[in-house]
């Protein structure tokens, strides 16, 4: 199975952030066109977010949150391959991250129901 059907297995969330009107972002935005449907469609439960902000101290990158620990790549002036092998490398640090046991199975629900209490057990 290739690394990507399995992003969600080992990362809790992507964050790709970029300039749309910055040129060091054309790589990023390149590499979201491409591909961004693909690896949806293999990691629908994955929250893979995209947001382009305006500004000159706005500069692309990519943060992967795992279970216990976050990671942060710089993207300026990458090209789409670079991204993806970014993306690679994320993955690779996920897959040799401690594992909430909720997450095991790859439900980033049952993660979530780990460290957030219901609403009404918070309400009684």
């Amino acid at each position: 199975m290739s690394w990507r059907a399995q992003l969600s297995s080992h990362i809790r969330e992507l964050r790709f952030v970029f300039n749309p009107n910055n040129k060091n972002s054309l790589g990023l935005r390149n590499f979201i066109d491409n591909n961004y449907s693909e690896i949806k469609m293999l990691n629908p439960a994955l929250p893979f977010l995209v947001r382009a902000y305006s500004g000159p101290d706005v500069l692309p990158s990519v943060t992967a949150e795992y279970d216990q620990n976050v990671h942060k790549r710089s993207l300026t002036d990458a090209s789409a391959e670079q991204v993806e092998a970014t993306l690679k490398e994320l993955f690779d640090i996920g897959v040799k991250e401690p594992k909430n046991p909720a997450s095991r199975d790859g439900d980033v629900s049952r993660v979530y129901e780990t460290f957030i209490p219901p609403i009404q057990a918070r309400l009684d």
